[in-house]
């Protein structure tokens, strides 16, 4: 998406900056911003989720069939569940692949990773 697009993801190809850039403590920080990723993802915990967002200061997140094919069918359900309390919108479905968008945006403080 973030090529199609422009717009900047928590996660690209995780390999790109290791290769670019072989330093330990820089690979330590992108499996950290892997896991987190994953944590974002997996968490059934509507509130941490909405945390984790608005460290990274994201403002879509995608579920389509890469995501369901990774992460859990509870652990997606909460985006529905944030939709439907408004915490998020749906900016784009075609068929079962949704972009959700963040309706209240925090600005990113702290490390990003």
């Amino acid at each position: 998406m973030s090529v199609f697009t422009g717009l900047p993801t928590l996660l690209g190809y995780r390999y790109h900056e290791s290769q670019q850039r072989p330093v330990a403590e820089l690979r330590k920080a992108v499996e950290l911003r892997r896991d987190n990723v994953q944590g974002l993802y997996e968490t059934v915990d509507a509130q941490r989720c909405l945390q984790v967002l608005h460290h990274y200061g994201v403002r879509f997140i995608v579920v389509g069939g890469l995501e369901r094919a990774l992460y859990s069918a509870q652990g997606l359900e909460k985006f529905r569940a944030l939709a439907r309390a408004g915490r998020l919108v749906e900016a784009f479905r075609s068929g079962e692949d949704v972009i959700y968008e963040v309706t209240d945006r925090a600005p990113m403080s702290g490390p990003r990773w």
